[in-house]
């Protein structure tokens, strides 16, 4: 069997390329990303608007201020109670 020798004029690459050499690509050249985010775009503008419909037809039904914003807290109680952590994760110590 014989082997050949590779040519001395051809550059050789580098079998792991450093980071700087590799072509950077951006997020926005991945159509799954893109759908996510158009979508989630348009998924935030409807909760927004439902927020503030509800809170103009409580107050369009009562025209009570208490009634009004106790409908816009109640809105964001479920961001309230289950978005944050309370429980000290990652804290040190």
């Amino acid at each position: 069997m014989s082997t050949t020798a590779p040519d001395p004029q051809t550059p050789k690459r580098p079998e792991n390329p450093a980071p700087s050499q590799e072509k950077a690509r951006s997020i926005f050249s991945d159509r799954n990303f893109i759908l996510f985010l158009v979508g989630q775009c348009i998924t935030t503008q409807g909760l927004w608007i439902q927020k503030i419909a509800m809170s103009w037809l409580a107050w369009s039904l009562t025209g009570s201020a208490f009634w009004t914003g106790l409908i816009a807290a109640l809105n964001f109680a479920p961001a309230f109670f289950f978005g944050a952590d309370f429980r000290g994760h990652g804290r040190p110590g």
